[in-house]
């Protein structure tokens, strides 16, 4: 990429971030929308990964309890308003402090 190239691009990239149309793009840099638009996508910011720390990941895991022992914990989730996941997660958790 020329260097005239890599000033427009990024003096593009700002005019995006501020919010103009691809029609006032195509009439500021003087090329056509379907020119534009295609900058446009090659001049996406990356995604940038967000991670939890390591206390807050959850890992999921599979085990098996009898019927009984099931039903009482949907009820409890019930009338919580929690979901099973969330409080079995919590039960261990105080099981095991």
């Amino acid at each position: 990429m020329t260097e005239p190239d890599k000033k427009r691009n990024k003096r593009l990239k700002r005019d995006v971030e501020k919010g103009l149309s691809i029609t006032e793009l195509a009439g500021k840099y003087k090329l056509s929308k379907r020119q534009i638009s295609r900058l446009k996508k090659e001049l996406k910011p990356e995604k940038q990964i967000t991670r939890k720390p390591e206390s807050q990941t959850k890992i999921k895991a599979t085990f098996q309890i009898s019927e009984s022992l099931f039903m009482q914990i949907k009820i409890k989730a019930a009338q919580e308003r929690k979901g099973i996941s969330d409080l079995v997660g919590e039960i261990l958790e105080r099981y095991l402090k």
